[in-house]
């Protein structure tokens, strides 16, 4: 009797696990960075629209890289360096702004959602 227990409780999980991953699987990413020296940039131009995980590494300490668009505005601290990870939701059509806080005029770029 307990082991049938454990048996229909890991199906549980499993089957758990199964529905989940198409929503996990299905997350598209977007890769950022800021620095070394001045420099910025993303992995890609157009992104799918919908929720995107955006990881950022942020090389310089004089730098931040922040994204701003339509239901959106994320960003690393200037002082900060590492790799920063967000989830984001994206608008199809949109375009989307990066750029550094302190240096908007020097380091910026954007993407848009299809």
């Amino acid at each position: 009797m307990r082991s049938s227990r454990l048996v229909i409780a890991a199906l549980a999980v499993a089957g758990g696990l199964a529905a989940a991953w198409p929503a996990l699987a299905g997350t598209a990413t977007l890769k950022g960075f800021v620095g070394p020296g001045f420099s910025i940039g993303t992995s890609s131009k157009t992104v799918a629209a919908g929720t995107v995980k955006l990881v950022v590494t942020d090389k310089a300490a004089i730098h931040s890289f922040h994204v701003r668009g339509p239901g959106v505005n994320v960003k690393t601290s200037i002082a900060g360096i590492g790799t920063k990870t967000f989830t984001i939701k994206l608008k199809k059509g949109a375009t989307y702004r990066f750029f550094c806080d302190l240096h908007p005029d020097e380091l910026h770029g954007s993407f848009k959602a299809t």
